[in-house]
């Protein structure tokens, strides 16, 4: 196993540290092609990432309450997974999409600009 991860999109040079226990399958698009992606779809992607990351947190500070009424925990996981699922979906959806955009030559992918000094 490496200690570099490279970008999703082929062609790309741009490498992340592997942080440690992740695993061999892990993906990761670098800034520049990730702001190619679809503003729309960026923003519900960040509302899904949000809400997947309000799970986790309810999880860790109420697990024993949540484990030990069974229907609670069957609703909780339920939702839980439908919000992982979405997120996961729309993740390879915009990396779909900025996969056509690179293979069509749309590489003018929007850079961060420096801040003005006031």
């Amino acid at each position: 196993m490496t200690d570099r991860i490279g970008c999703c999109i082929s062609g790309c040079g741009r490498t992340f540290k592997r942080e440690p226990g992740e695993s061999e399958t892990t993906v990761v698009m670098c800034g520049r092609h990730w702001r190619m992606g679809d503003d729309g779809m960026r923003k519900r992607h960040k509302q899904l990432r949000k809400r997947v990351r309000w799970f986790e947190r309810k999880w860790k500070t109420r697990r024993n309450a949540i484990e030990r009424a069974p229907k609670v925990w069957a609703k909780f996981h339920r939702a839980w997974e439908r919000a992982c699922a979405a997120d996961h979906a729309l993740w390879h959806r915009i990396k779909e999409d900025v996969t056509i955009k690179v293979a069509f030559g749309a590489e003018d992918a929007p850079r961060r600009r420096r801040k003005e000094l006031a």
